[in-house]
């Protein structure tokens, strides 16, 4: 995989937050973002990968199993990030 089929790590970002709040609203109030920002973030990841994340249910958004697969791996990914930067100090 090359740097151009990666997605962008604010969408990555965003992603982790609202699988952890379980909340666009939530996701965008921790973000400093608009709750829009946060779906059009997401619905964009959604469309690069070709896969649902989130099912939205009326006013609620439920983390669908490929969803909750990737966010795990995003969430390991980005820590895994951190403590190599705490490593490289």
């Amino acid at each position: 995989m090359n740097r151009r089929e990666l997605p962008p790590i604010e969408d990555l970002l965003t992603l982790e937050a609202a699988a952890r709040l379980q909340s666009f609203t939530r996701a965008a109030e921790e973000r400093g973002v608009t709750q829009g920002a946060i779906s059009r973030q997401i619905r964009s990841l959604e469309d690069r990968l070709g896969v649902a994340l989130f099912s939205r249910i009326k006013r609620r958004v439920v983390l669908t199993e490929a969803g909750s697969a990737y966010a795990a791996a995003v969430r390991r990914t980005l820590e895994d990030l951190s403590e190599a930067g705490y490593r490289a100090k």
